[in-house]
């Protein structure tokens, strides 16, 4: 079988895709390293159980767990060459690959140190190296998690540089060996800007078996007479759909529960209690932060997973974030916003995923007081979102296209 370099640059616990993607390479028999780093000290301890007991090799180009003054002065030296290329592009335009992470220059020697088969490159660092790999003749396919390009607000994208970002998805699209994405309207929009085949989907899916993992325990939720509807997510604050979500509470005519799971950002959790009148009939709970193999438990005991990405760069339009894939598994009914990537769900599954206007409340209180008008639905439909989970947008079924793709780009 084939050595494979995966090529990412950032933390495990930061791309759970990475993860799934070494162990469904590694089970149909490949040999498997996956190059990332160690940037947080503190998430040591789970970048040591997520690669734990794994076939795979993890390396990580720079350790901050490691206090050693070599692994200090190497931290440093980086973090050094971003802000000064961050402040070279600012005053001259002229960008660099140092702007967008701390390691390409350490990734790319690592890839020719380690050579491989089959090179996959994720995220924004990592399609520079895997450009110079292309350069050199070697076999290199790319994983577009989100348009790399068209991400962030265009306030925000200015202060990098795009220009190259383009140049080196368009070089991997039309040059690598294969590529895949997360939605079927993001690959159209890929082949259609970059005159390149559609990229393969490979949905943002979970295995079925993670069910067997519920604990079927009842720790966030003592009503269960209280609608309730979760959202989760790393950092907790603005730009996510929650305003939204708790300015249409005002309208929503029955008491509803909202619980909010991660690390909310200093003084956000007052603004949105603050959007809620004193005397209003609804809740709404914050909760920490949980590991993955905890957190389809805690889904598991709500009805309504909410999903309010907001249409504020295309690429979050067009992307299907793994929220609604988590939530199916749960056996959630889905709210949703109406971007491209999650109505290409909601098309299918109108009973499962109810989509609303992104930025109306009014909008999204008029589908809440519809499921609240039928509970006995509700209870219908999270059974069928678990079945649907379990056969059709499950990681078994996404692993299979990831692994005919891969075999068939190591015939090349």
């Amino acid at each position: 079988m084939a050595k494979i370099n995966i090529i990412s640059g950032i933390q495990l616990s930061n791309n759970p895709r990475v993860v799934k993607e070494a162990d469904a390479l590694t089970e149909a028999g490949h040999e498997v390293e996956v190059f990332s780093s160690i940037l947080n000290p503190g998430d040591a301890p789970l970048e040591t159980a997520l690669s734990k007991n794994k076939d795979w090799a993890v390396t990580p180009v720079i350790d901050n767990s490691i206090q050693s003054s070599w692994q200090r002065l190497r931290w440093l030296g980086a973090r050094f060459r971003c802000r000064v290329w961050n402040e070279i592009y600012t005053a001259s335009g002229w960008g660099n690959v140092r702007q967008l992470g701390y390691v390409a220059p350490e990734l790319l020697e690592l890839c020719r140190r380690r050579k491989a088969d089959l090179n996959i490159v994720h995220l924004e660092q990592a399609l520079w190296v895997g450009n110079q790999l292309l350069k050199e003749g070697e076999r290199v396919a790319i994983d577009l998690e989100d348009w790399y390009s068209e991400d962030l607000p265009s306030k925000d994208r200015k202060a990098r540089p795009n220009y190259l970002i383009r140049r080196w998805e368009k070089r991997l699209l039309q040059g690598g060996c294969y590529a895949t994405t997360t939605s079927h309207v993001l690959g159209s929009a890929l082949s259609e800007a970059y005159n390149c085949p559609p990229p393969k989907v490979v949905y943002n899916t979970f295995s079925k078996y993670e069910r067997n993992s519920l604990d079927g325990k009842t720790i966030d939720r003592e009503d269960h007479k209280t609608p309730s509807i979760v959202w989760f997510s790393q950092t907790v604050g603005p730009g996510r759909g929650l305003e939204t979500l708790v300015d249409a509470l005002s309208e929503v005519k029955t008491p509803i529960q909202i619980h909010i799971r991660g690390r909310c950002r200093p003084g956000y959790e007052a603004i949105l209690r603050s959007r809620i009148s004193c005397d209003s009939k609804h809740q709404i709970f914050f909760h920490p932060c949980v590991p993955h193999h905890q957190l389809l438990s805690r889904l598991a005991e709500h009805d309504i997973g909410f999903a309010g990405e907001l249409s504020h760069c295309r690429s979050r339009d067009l992307t299907i974030t793994n929220k609604i894939f988590q939530y199916l598994l749960a056996g959630l009914v889905v709210l949703a916003s109406n971007t491209a990537g999650q109505k290409e769900i909601s098309d299918a599954h109108p009973n499962l995923l109810h989509t609303f206007q992104g930025d109306s409340s009014t909008s999204l209180a008029s589908i809440l007081n519809q499921l609240n008008a039928d509970q006995s639905q509700i209870q219908t439909d999270k059974e069928e979102a678990i079945k649907l989970a379990e056969t059709k947008y499950c990681w078994e079924e996404s692993k299979n296209i990831l692994l005919t793709t891969v075999s068939e780009a190591l015939k090349q």
